[in-house]
């Protein structure tokens, strides 16, 4: 493992499976692509600042369309982010077209994963059972860090049940915070 400055530019795509979120590293060493890292579909679009952990280093390939991509991608082990901008034409640009990493699963485990979260999608809208959407995190407090061991789509849903809730995600602890309740 290396831990090596650089800055991360994440942009928003939209997907069978919703919107998610694709990123490049760019360090003193190269661009990377970013893959395997559920959880910067928590984080908005933009450009962040800091130290990254990178456990590997190899190239990916998926098909898109009628081409086929190889990338050099970079897999995260840790970040430590110190700051974050907007993003602007040319930084989301440099990202180009990727398919959403949920497709590049075997195509039944899809279809499990999606049916799993049509289901959550359902629960997250029943107050009740908000338990069975976040599990063991239930009940969350007014910081709640969501596992990163958790399949894409069920994060997804925790994320758009956190904001429904009133819920802001900060970056630099990788934390969701509950907002202070306007009067």
């Amino acid at each position: 493992m290396i831990s090596i400055p650089g800055e991360l530019v994440i942009t928003t795509r939209t997907g069978k499976y919703g919107n998610f979120n694709v990123a490049k590293l760019f360090t003193s060493i190269g661009e990377f692509s970013l893959k395997d890292n559920k959880l910067l579909d928590q984080y908005e679009a933009g450009k962040y600042e800091g130290s990254f952990v990178i456990k590997q280093i190899k190239s990916s390939s998926y098909s898109y369309g009628n081409r086929v991509v190889i990338e050099c991608c970079a897999y995260i082990e840790d970040m430590d982010l110190v700051n974050s901008s907007k993003l602007d034409e040319a930084d989301s640009e440099k990202i180009h077209v990727s398919e959403d990493p949920i497709c590049q699963t075997e195509s039944s485990e899809v279809q499990k994963v999606n049916t799993e979260h049509q289901h959550e999608e359902t629960m997250a809208t029943l107050d009740s059972d908000d338990s069975e959407l976040f599990g063991i995190l239930w009940p969350i407090g007014d910081q709640v860090k969501l596992d990163s061991t958790e399949d894409r789509l069920k994060i997804r849903s925790q994320k758009k049940r956190l904001i429904e809730l009133g819920y802001h995600f900060d970056y630099k602890s990788q934390c969701w915070n509950k907002l202070p309740e306007q009067f």
